[in-house]
């Protein structure tokens, strides 16, 4: 469930500019939080999966619903955050995980 709580950052970073931090365990915390969050949005900019879905929105035109068919593994965090921010942009999209054949 290690993608889900990618998507959650973001909620998170707001949630935490709305409390006090006095708490220095809170606030070693925020910053481990941030910097994870960071370096996820980096290396999505990145990931083939996310450079796909840019080349494919290109070529559309008006509103979309963009569907997903992929193998739930260690890259899907960075292709959740691509997805995320295509319906940010008011894009409707839709994942379907489907089990990785093991040989």
């Amino acid at each position: 469930m290690r993608f889900c709580s990618l998507l959650r950052c973001g909620c998170l970073k707001v949630n935490w500019a709305n409390r006090q931090n006095g708490n220095e365990v809170v606030q070693k915390l925020k910053e481990l939080l941030e910097f994870e969050f960071e370096a996820n949005q980096e290396a999505a900019k990145k990931h083939p999966a996310t450079l796909a879905l840019a080349k494919a929105v290109k070529c559309m035109q008006g509103p979309a619903v963009i569907t997903v068919v992929s193998s739930v593994d260690d890259d899907s965090g960075a292709l959740l955050l691509a997805l995320e921010r295509l319906s940010e942009k008011g894009y409707s999209t839709v994942m379907v995980g489907t089990e990785r054949n093991k040989l």
